[in-house]
Parts: C-alpha cells; sequence; structure tokens
C-alpha cells in the first residue's frame, strides 16, 4: 500500500457548496472520472458533495471500473477528513469487493484534520511516532488536537501543557492499551472519552476526567493518585486487576464498588486516609495489600485470614494500635522493609512490630537501637511531608 499521506487531498482551492453542486451537474454529461473527482475534493468537504462523490465512485467500480485509476479518489475521500457514516458505507462495499477493506480501514482511522466544512484543523503531528507515542512534558500551545497513528497502542502525555480539549478523546485509537494522563493539563476538558479496548490508564491528579469507568470491561490497571474519591464520583470496572490510590482521599466512597471487582489482585492505598474503611469489603481475589504511610486504619487492623489468595501485605511508616494481627497462612507482611510470615500475636502497636517482635520465617528478631533510630527519623519525616501535601 502507498503510504497513507499520500492518499490525503488537501483543500486548496475552496469553494461553495452550490458551486460544487453545478459543477458535479454540468460533468454528468460527460461521465464521471477519477480525475474530477480528485479536483472535487481540493474545493470541498461538504458532507453533500463528497456523499454524491462516494456514490459516482461506488457505481463506477460497481459497473467494472479499474480500481487502481480510482484508488486515489476512494482513499481520498476517507484520509484525513470528517465524513458521515452514509458515506463510508457507500464506499466500504466497493472496496471489499476488490480485497481493500483492512486499507480502507486503515486510512479511514487517520487523524481528521479536515472538518466538514472544508476547514483545516491544527493538528499535531503524532502519527509518525506509530505504536508508541511518547509526548510527556510536551506543550502544546497553538494546536487544536493531536493526531495519532491508527495503530497506536501506548500514549504517554503525563505533565504535557496546554492540551486542547479535542486532545481528550481517545475514542477513535481503536488499538490503543496504555493510556497516561499523569499531571496533564486538562483546563480545557471536561470528561476523557477512552477506547474499549483500554487495558491501562493513569489520571494522576486528572481523576475527574473519568467518571464512569465501569463500561471499561478491559480496563486491568488503574491510577488514581491525589485525588478526592468522593467529590469525582468514581465508578469502577468489574474486570479491574491493579489499582493504585496513593495519597487520596474518600476511599470510602469505593469500598462497596471493590467488593464487585472480582479479579482485583493488588491494592494501593499508600498515604490514604482510611477512615471508616473495613477489609470486608474487599473482594477475596485480592494477592497484594499495601497501606504503607495510610493513617486513621485500626478498622483494618483485624482477623484477616479469610483473605485466602492474600500472599503480600505492607505497612511501611504507618501507625495504628492494633490487638492481634492475623494474616492468611503464607501471606507475608512487610513492616518497614522487613518482612514477617504468617499470625503475629500479641501485637498491640506498630511500634512493637518495628522495635521488638518482628517474626521473620518463624524467628523473632529484635531491631538494633542505632537502626530503630534512623528508621523514626525516616518516619517522621515522610509524615511531615504528607502532613503538609494535605494541608
Amino acid at each position: 500500500m502507498t503510504d497513507k499521506r499520500d492518499y490525503i487531498i488537501e483543500i486548496t482551492a475552496r469553494k461553495d457548496p452550490l458551486t460544487c453542486f453545478k459543477m458535479i451537474e454540468e460533468q454528468d454529461g460527460k461521465g464521471f472520472s477519477p480525475a474530477f473527482g480528485e479536483k472535487m475534493l481540493t474545493h470541498t468537504n461538504n458532507p453533500k458533495i463528497i456523499s454524491m462523490l462516494a456514490e459516482c465512485t461506488a457505481a463506477a467500480l460497481a459497473q467494472g471500473g479499474d480500481f487502481a485509476a480510482y484508488e486515489a479518489l476512494v482513499f481520498g475521500i476517507v484520509a484525513g477528513r470528517e465524513i458521515n457514516d452514509d458515506t463510508r458505507g457507500k464506499l466500504q462495499e466497493a472496496v471489499a469487493a476488490h480485497g481493500r477493506k483492512a486499507d480502507f480501514d486503515y486510512i479511514d482511522g487517520l487523524p481528521k484534520f479536515i472538518d466538514r466544512d472544508g476547514r483545516r484543523s491544527n493538528l499535531f503531528d503524532a502519527w509518525h511516532m506509530g505504536e508508541h507515542a511518547d509526548l510527556a512534558g510536551r506543550d502544546f500551545t497553538g494546536y487544536t488536537g493531536i493526531g495519532f497513528a491508527p495503530e497506536v497502542r501506548e500514549i504517554n502525555l503525563s505533565q504535557a501543557k496546554n492540551l486542547p480539549s479535542a486532545a481528550f478523546d481517545f475514542s477513535g485509537c481503536r488499538n490503543l492499551r496504555s493510556l497516561s494522563l499523569r499531571g496533564a493539563d486538562a483546563r480545557r476538558a471536561d470528561k476523557v472519552k477512552l477506547p474499549e479496548g483500554l487495558e491501562e490508564l493513569d489520571l494522576c491528579r486528572n481523576m475527574r476526567l473519568a467518571g464512569d469507568l465501569s463500561g471499561q470491561k478491559k480496563l486491568k490497571k488503574l491510577v488514581l493518585e491525589g485525588e478526592n474519591l468522593i467529590e469525582n464520583k468514581l465508578k469502577l470496572p468489574e474486570n479491574l486487576e491493579e489499582l493504585h490510590c496513593s495519597e487520596t482521599k474518600g476511599i470510602l466512597a469505593i469500598t462497596g464498588n471493590l467488593a464487585d471487582c472480582t479479579k482485583l489482585k493488588k491494592l494501593s492505598l499508600i498515604g490514604c486516609d482510611l477512615k471508616g474503611c473495613g477489609l470486608s469489603r474487599l473482594s477475596e481475589s485480592v494477592e497484594e495489600l499495601d497501606l504503607s504511610f495510610s493513617y486513621n486504619m485500626s478498622r483494618f487492623m483485624t482477623d484477616i485470614t479469610a483473605y485466602k489468595n492474600l500472599k503480600k501485605v505492607t505497612f511501611n511508616g504507618t501507625d495504628f494500635a492494633v490487638g492481634d494481627l492475623k494474616l492468611p497462612e503464607g501471606c507475608a507482611a512487610v513492616i518497614n522493609g522487613r518482612a514477617a510470615v504468617g499470625a503475629m500475636s500479641g501485637i498491640e502497636t506498630a511500634e512493637a512490630v518495628r522495635m521488638d517482635k518482628v517474626v521473620k520465617a518463624g524467628r523473632s528478631e529484635k531491631a538494633a537501637p542505632e537502626r530503630s533510630k534512623v528508621l523514626h527519623g525516616m518516619i517522621a519525616g515522610k509524615r511531615a511531608m504528607m502532613s503538609r501535601n494535605r494541608a
């Protein structure tokens, strides 16, 4: 197939729809030709005119026209242009009959930078990046959107600046599997439009764009850091496997929804306020749980032996008051980087765990005073930083 760019026909001599219609009428007596159709594409992208061109082209091919002669016109009608489904449908049958449907679909998937009024959008050219579009930190001042290749699978817009509202519509990226909008400038956007096949999504500092994600049936990994779940009324997809909510407020708002995530394997709630939350609302499928630097978490510290699939629980930098911490058989607890396996009995505070009663492979280990001092310093520093962030 010819390079996709070669099929794009720019509007170089724009004409109003009435003039274009008269030109088609005058040509009718002379016979429709590929050259005439291509010339019309340089004048307009009016939906009615383009539909007429598509109809004439399809009819010519159905009557035995040489596809090679009409190829530039067929693909030129859809390449980079906004067209309606009626126009698209008139051409699809013709290209399928000549074994070119895959090429047609690919070209139809090119970024649409010529609107229906014939105006050319100032799209940022990202389609040359192919499957992996890394645009992290880029400034999009002056652009009206971003044009991605039809085959794009990964898009990274983390920390991108001055993004136009049109840049948050990814619904046309049918092959997209991973999207990061971490810290991206989303002032001009209300919502993000996502393709059905998306598997990984990072909305750190931009959760308000998400809304209801329950329809994203293939989404496996979701990152939401530094957000307020109560304000954003998030709904999670049932097939989610990883959820990261570091320094996130309002965790209680999604705990009910978490029980419906029957495939959830990894849950990270680092630095979160866990007041009112309970492990009873987690899915039994969870294998890894990280509660490091979280606070108001006394209700979490109960008998969690019912979670038979739980393999690892992490409590680094966490301060809590509990009775016995009972873990499922084979589950490891990591407290300030030190591993413990099995039930830990007689533990009254995290301080006791850190200094006196860490159990590792069935042995008690007493922490050295020097190491404890260093550890306390690290925890105090982390806590102070998180307090400033919450403030």
